[in-house]
């Protein structure tokens, strides 16, 4: 009985780690350290009509957002300026990278036109 439990456990563990792995991939060739300024914002999104939001809050100008999500996701992102107003929305499948200039205060909202599944946004201030 107790390996049975262990192998559900793993089975589990496996899959966990085969949704994070199922991301789209990112640059391998520059490991994150703790001081170079690089910050992720993520979460997971069940699908279509679902949207994650976070602030940015920045003097840098310009910032360069670069999102990743999981396969089988159509995802967008819609950006705010600082009164929730829309500046622009972009279907991240025609380039998964998106610049704010100006700086100060940015709502972003990550979201799904279909499917579901984890995401993540990196940017250096």
């Amino acid at each position: 009985m107790v390996k049975s439990e262990r192998r559900i456990i793993a089975v589990i563990g496996l899959v966990a780690i085969g949704a994070i792995i199922g991301l789209t991939s990112c640059d391998k060739d520059t490991p994150a350290g703790p001081d170079d300024g690089l910050h992720t914002e993520g979460g997971y999104i069940t699908g279509p009509g679902e949207e994650d939001e976070f602030t940015l809050d920045t003097e840098y100008s310009p910032l360069e957002l670069t999102f990743y999500w999981s396969e089988g996701m159509d995802a967008y992102c819609k950006i705010y300026g600082m009164d929730h107003n829309l500046l622009g929305e972009f279907r991240l499948a025609e380039s998964n990278i998106v610049e704010l200039t100006g700086g100060g205060l940015f709502y972003v909202a990550m979201g799904s036109y279909d499917g579901g599944g984890h995401w993540r946004c990196e940017y250096r201030e």
